[in-house]
C-alpha cells in the first residue's frame, strides 16, 4: 500500500533522520570550537626569552658564578677555613641554575657544570655538618661528664639532627655514619634519662630504709614509684643504658613481697606452732597448724605470683608435716596390729594372725589413701602386709614344713638351720615361681641365684615372724660336722639328676646332704659380687665331696646344680605349736606350675 503525501504525521516522520544529523554535526562543530580557543579572560602563557652563549647577560652570570667558586675553594683551603665558604658555593650554584635557564642553545656544558657544582655543595654541607657535629658532641660529653645534664642534652639533639640529615641527605657515602648516630642517640637518652634513674635509685634507697625500719606502707609507697619512673624510661627512652624492662620487674617483686610479708608471718608462725605441737605429742593440733601455714602459703603463691615468698615447695613440705601429723593415730594403730601378727606368727599361732592381718591390711589402705604423702607410711610394711594377706591360706602348711625340718646348728645357740636343701614344693608356696630344671615337689630347687634365695628367706621370715637367712660358711661347717654324712648323692650313684631331698641317713647333728645333691648359696656380704656354694653337687665324683668344696660363684648365677637352705634364728625356747586349722594346710605333693 502508498503512503498518501497529504498526512502530516508522515510527512514529519520523513524529514526526522535528516533533522537529527544536523543537530549531532552542530553539537561536535561547538565543542570543537570552545576546547581550542581560550576563554576571553584567561591569561596568555608567559614568553620564555632564551639568549646565545655571547649574550651579556650569559657572560655576566658566567663570570660570576666563576668568581663564586673561586671564593668557596679559597675559603675552604684557608687555614683556618672561612664559614662562609659554604655560602659562596651556595650562591654559585643558584646563579649556575640561571644560566642554564637563560640560554637557548642544547649545549650540555653548562648542565654538566652544574652537576659538579651541587656535587661540591653536598660535600661542603657534609662536611660542615661533620665539623659542627663533632664540637657539639665534645661539648656535649664535656657538660656530661661534669653532670650539667640540662645543657648536654641540647648538644646531643642537635648533633644526633645533623648526623641524620648527613646519613639521609645526597652527601657521599664517606660522610655517612650510622654507627655515630646511633652513639648520639643513645648519648641524647643517657643525657634526658640520667635524672630519672638517679630518683629512681634515691627511692629504691628510701624504701629500703623504710623496710629496715618497718614501715611497709611508705616502703610500697617509695617502691611504686620507682616502679613508675622505671617505666618510664624503658617506654620513652628504649635505647637508653638505663632501660631495664628486668628491672621493672625486680621492683614489682619486692611490690608484691611487702604485699605478702603479713601473709608470710602468719604462714611461718603456723609452721612453728604445728613443730611445737608435734614434738610435744600433739598430733591433731600440729596438723591443725600445719594446714594453716599450707593455706597462707597457697595464698602468697595465688596473688603474689612475683614475690620471692613464692613456694610450690614449701606448699608440698607443708602437707607432707600435715599429713604426717594426721596420720599418727593411724599410724600408731598399724604399728600395734603388725606387732600383734608378728608375735603370733612367731608363737605359731597363724590361724589366730589371720584375722589380724585382713585388719592391718584394712587399716593400711585407709592409712595409704588418705595420707599419701606422710612420712609415717612404710612402703616395706605395705608390701609385708600385702604378702601376708595373699597368702593366709598357706601359713599354717608352711610353718608346719619349716618347723618340722629344723634342727639346731651345734654349737650354736638361738640358730636353727633345715635339716634338708629347700624343695621345689616349699619353694612355690613361699614364691609363687618355679625356676628349677629338674621337676618334682620333693627335690631340691635349682636354678635359682644368690638374689632369688634372700627373696625366699625374706618372705619366709614373714610367714614364721622371725628373721631367716641363708647360713655362713661357719655355720655350715658346724652343722656339717666331721663325718659330713653315711651316705652322698654324688656323681656316682645319682644318674646325674637331683634326687628327693632325705632320702640319705642324716649325718650326727641331724642334717641331709650337707655334701652333693645340690651345691648351695651361703651367705655373703650385700656389695660382694660373688657368694660362696658349698658342698659340692650330684656332678661331683664322691672323692671330691668328702674334701668339702667350697667356691665363689657370681651372685646372678643359676645353674641347675645349686639350690640352698635357710637358717632361723630364733630365741631359745622353740614355741609349740599351736593346733593348725585342717581346711588351711594344702597339698604340697603336686609338681610346681610354671612360673607366674
Amino acid at each position: 500500500m502508498s503512503e498518501s503525501p497529504s498526512n502530516p504525521i508522515t510527512a514529519i516522520t520523513r524529514h526526522w533522520g535528516w533533522l537529527m544529523a544536523a543537530l549531532a554535526l552542530a553539537a561536535l562543530v561547538a565543542g570543537n570550537y570552545y576546547m581550542n580557543v581560550p576563554p576571553v579572560n584567561a591569561p596568555a602563557p608567559a614568553a620564555v626569552h632564551r639568549v646565545a652563549a655571547n649574550d651579556p647577560a650569559v657572560l655576566k652570570l658566567t663570570a660570576e658564578v666563576d668568581e663564586l667558586e673561586k671564593a668557596y675553594h679559597a675559603g675552604a683551603e684557608a687555614n683556618p677555613p672561612d664559614p662562609n665558604a659554604t655560602t659562596a658555593l651556595e650562591q654559585a650554584v643558584q646563579k649556575q641554575r640561571q644560566l642554564l635557564d637563560l640560554l637557548a642553545t642544547k649545549d650540555d656544558r653548562p648542565a654538566v657544570r652544574l652537576s659538579d657544582l651541587e656535587a661540591q655543595l653536598d660535600v661542603a654541607r657534609a662536611e660542615d655538618a661533620i665539623n659542627r657535629i663533632d664540637r657539639l658532641a665534645y661539648e656535649g660529653q664535656q657538660l656530661l661528664d661534669a653532670g650539667n645534664l640540662a645543657e648536654a642534652g641540647p648538644k646531643f639533639r642537635e648533633a644526633l639532627r645533623l648526623q641524620h640529615e648527613v646519613n639521609s641527605g645526597h652527601a657521599p657515602t664517606l660522610y655517612k655514619n650510622t654507627a655515630r648516630e646511633g652513639e648520639l642517640d643513645q648519648s641524647l637518652a643517657v643525657a634526658e634519662t640520667e635524672p630519672l634513674h638517679q630518683e629512681m635509685e634515691d627511692l629504691l634507697a628510701t624504701a629500703h630504709a623504710d623496710e629496715a625500719s618497718h614501715q611497709p606502707a611508705a616502703a610500697r609507697a617509695n617502691l611504686v614509684k620507682a616502679r613508675n619512673l622505671q617505666s618510664r624510661i624503658n617506654r620513652e627512652h628504649p635505647t637508653s643504658p638505663y632501660a631495664n624492662a628486668a628491672g621493672g620487674e625486680t621492683i614489682n617483686a619486692e611490690i608484691e613481697t611487702l604485699a605478702a610479708e603479713d601473709l608470710r608471718n602468719q604462714s611461718e608462725s603456723a609452721e612453728q606452732a604445728g613443730d611445737l605441737a608435734s614434738a610435744a605429742g600433739r598430733a591433731p593440733e600440729a596438723a591443725d597448724d600445719y594446714g594453716l601455714a599450707r593455706d597462707r602459703q597457697l595464698e602468697i603463691n595465688d596473688k603474689f605470683k612475683h614475690s620471692q615468698f613464692v613456694s610450690a615447695l614449701r606448699v608440698e613440705a607443708l602437707e607432707i608435716k600435715r599429713q604426717t601429723s594426721a596420720s599418727v593415730l593411724t599410724a600408731e594403730l598399724l604399728a600395734g596390729q603388725d606387732r600383734a601378727i608378728t608375735d603370733q606368727l612367731r608363737l605359731r599361732q597363724p590361724a589366730a594372725a589371720v584375722e589380724k592381718i585382713a585388719d592391718a591390711a584394712r587399716t593400711m589402705d585407709k592409712l595409704t589413701s588418705s595420707f599419701p604423702k606422710s612420712t609415717r607410711l612404710d612402703p616395706a610394711l605395705k608390701t609385708r602386709l600385702d604378702y601376708l594377706a595373699a597368702h593366709t591360706s598357706k601359713l599354717v602348711e608352711v610353718q608346719r614344713q619349716v618347723y618340722d625340718g629344723l634342727r639346731p646348728v651345734p654349737g650354736v645357740e638361738g640358730r636353727l638351720m633345715l635339716r634338708t636343701e629347700v624343695t621345689q614344693a616349699l619353694y612355690v608356696q613361699v614364691t609363687d615361681e618355679s625356676p628349677s630344671r629338674h621337676l618334682g615337689p620333693s627335690l631340691p630347687v635349682d636354678s635359682v641365684n644368690w638374689f632369688d634365695a634372700q627373696v625366699f628367706c625374706r618372705r619366709l621370715s614373714w610367714m614364721l615372724g622371725l628373721p631367716v637367712r641363708l647360713p655362713d660358711v661357719s655355720e655350715f661347717h658346724a652343722a656339717l660336722g666331721p663325718d659330713g654324712g653315711p651316705s652322698l648323692w654324688s656323681h656316682e650313684n645319682s644318674g646325674d639328676t637331683t634326687q628327693p631331698v632325705g632320702r640319705q641317713p642324716p649325718n650326727a647333728a641331724g642334717f641331709c646332704d650337707l655334701l652333693g645333691n645340690v651345691a648351695e648359696w651361703l651367705a655373703a656380704d650385700d656389695v660382694a659380687g660373688d657368694a660362696p656354694v658349698a658342698g659340692g653337687s650330684y656332678l661331683n665324683p664322691l672323692a671330691e665331696l668328702l674334701r668339702v668344696p667350697l667356691e665363689p660363684h657370681p651372685k646372678n648365677d643359676r645353674a641347675r646344680h645349686i639350690g640352698f637352705r635357710i637358717l632361723v634364728e630364733q630365741p631359745l625356747a622353740l614355741p609349740s605349736p599351736a593346733a593348725p586349722a585342717a581346711s588351711a594346710a594344702p597339698n604340697l605333693t603336686t609338681t610346681p606350675g610354671p612360673t607366674p
